[in-house]
């Protein structure tokens, strides 16, 4: 079986693995002082330092819980204004539940 030939880092440190994929960045500044994955003959990937990558992580777990709230949001704005809200008392959610009454 023919396998391609290892991903180089740009300090000639191979990895172990055939296939680095990560959608997050699409170009490198100039001035990057990070090495990269060379695959193809293009940069593949960025080596970043865990802390710089938890970070990234953290803030794109923010970016996507803010999106859902915004999103769940307008749903409810949108549904309040078109009047398909309805607030019911406990007692009566409780009911409607099947659940006994306090």
């Amino acid at each position: 079986m023919h396998r391609p030939p290892e991903p180089l880092l740009r300090s000639g440190a191979r990895l172990s693995h055939y296939v680095v994929s990560m959608a997050l960045m699409s170009e490198l500044p100039a001035s990057d002082s990070h090495d990269v994955i060379h695959h193809g003959g293009e940069v593949v990937a960025v080596v970043v330092p865990i802390a710089e990558y938890q970070q990234l992580r953290q803030a794109l777990e923010e970016q996507r819980v803010n999106e859902e709230f915004d999103a769940a949001r307008v749903g409810y704005l949108a549904r309040q204004e078109a009047g398909a809200i309805r607030y019911v008392s406990h007692e009566e959610a409780r009911r409607r539940l099947g659940l006994p009454a306090r």
